[in-house]
């Protein structure tokens, strides 16, 4: 069992007056196309780019004829990556390409004029350890192996195969171009999408489930939380400022299975993300009630761990979440964790 499950207390406390209201449109349902002819040829390229706590993934997977065609034009694309100071991506397109920007786990879509497609996507990660970021980038190359009919490699060997952007790279998190020439199925596709990864790219073999519908949140901030500026995926993000040790709570929305969602986050403190490590965490799960819909709290910490994960999942629709997320050291979780039940019960829609 994994050590040192941090208690979860669903306590009502008493709510500050200042309540912000959000507003945002979830996904809509997606069609996805035709799956590729079984084990066609196909070349990936890909970028990995650590900002902040996300990691940014550009993506074009086609016959290898045309890749390498555009190879050029896709690195273009992927260096001219850049950040406004509220965190806003920017770029620049080459001459005949067209873009398509979502804000959605897929944030923008690229395509040339021939038809290829680049996917930017966003996700959340750790890139204040060069352990675990390395961890991260392992798990999502592989991912991508897979889906060309590749074996998986561990860091070491893969490391031929990267290249370093040194001018997207931190000091704990290196940015890399990555490109694969395989064969792409449709089996390959559906078994390593990453969690949430690539719901509305051209890679996609199923159908993403619908979200809910367009709704206003609002809530009351705690005590000691500085609400920051948000983008993409993100509702609300906040800061915790009256704690000796720095932690962040994120509000955003997405579908998908929460067994995918708790091995990633087991991998983000640095922990085995292994079918019974997961099945441990969702079997401790503590609910609670917030506009008469019941939610589920998960706590990812372990004694040898310094930091610490804990997650509200909150049902909104057929296939929609909202995800209230917590990340900080182990004493931060156990000082700020009624603080996060104020704030979850405080939350309307």
């Amino acid at each position: 069992m994994i050590g040192f499950l941090i208690g979860i207390n669903c306590l009502i406390l008493g709510c500050s007056e200042d309540t912000a209201i959000r507003s945002y449109s979830v996904a809509k349902k997606q069609v996805a196309p035709a799956a590729v002819e079984a084990a066609s040829p196909a070349q990936m390229l890909g970028v990995i780019v650590p900002y902040r706590e996300s990691a940014w993934f550009f993506k074009m997977t086609d016959n290898p004829d045309k890749v390498q065609r555009l190879a050029d034009q896709f690195r273009q694309l992927a260096s001219s990556l850049s950040f406004s100071e509220d965190g806003t991506p920017q770029w620049q397109l080459a001459e005949g390409w067209t873009e398509k920007v979502l804000k959605q786990i897929t944030y923008a879509q690229f395509s040339s004029a021939d038809g290829a497609l680049v996917t930017l996507t966003q996700l959340g990660a750790n890139t204040n350890d060069v352990q675990q970021w390395q961890t991260y980038l392992t798990d999502n190359i592989n991912r991508w192996r897979q889906q060309l009919s590749l074996e998986p490699q561990d860091w070491t060997a893969m490391q031929p195969e990267l290249q370093e952007i040194a001018s997207h790279s931190t000091e704990t998190a290196k940015a890399y171009f990555v490109s694969l020439t395989g064969k792409q199925s449709a089996a390959g596709q559906r078994g390593m999408r990453a969690p949430f990864l690539e719901q509305m790219s051209s890679g996609a073999a199923a159908a993403q489930p619908q979200t809910a519908g367009p709704v206003k949140l609002s809530y009351q901030v705690p005590d000691g939380w500085q609400e920051k500026s948000v983008t993409g995926i993100r509702l609300a993000a906040f800061e915790i400022a009256d704690s000796p040790s720095p932690g962040t709570v994120v509000v955003s929305t997405a579908s998908g299975a929460v067994e995918t969602s708790v091995g990633m986050w087991l991998q983000q403190i640095g922990a085995s993300a292994g079918e019974e490590q997961v099945k441990r965490v969702i079997d401790s799960a503590v609910e609670g009630t917030v506009q008469k819909t019941t939610y589920r709290c998960y706590t990812i910490a372990q004694e040898d761990k310094e930091q610490a994960i804990r997650v509200a999942v909150i049902p909104i629709g057929p296939s929609g979440n909202i995800y209230v997320k917590l990340t900080g050291s182990n004493k931060l979780m156990q000082s700020q964790s009624e603080k996060m039940d104020q704030f979850l019960t405080s939350l309307s829609w």
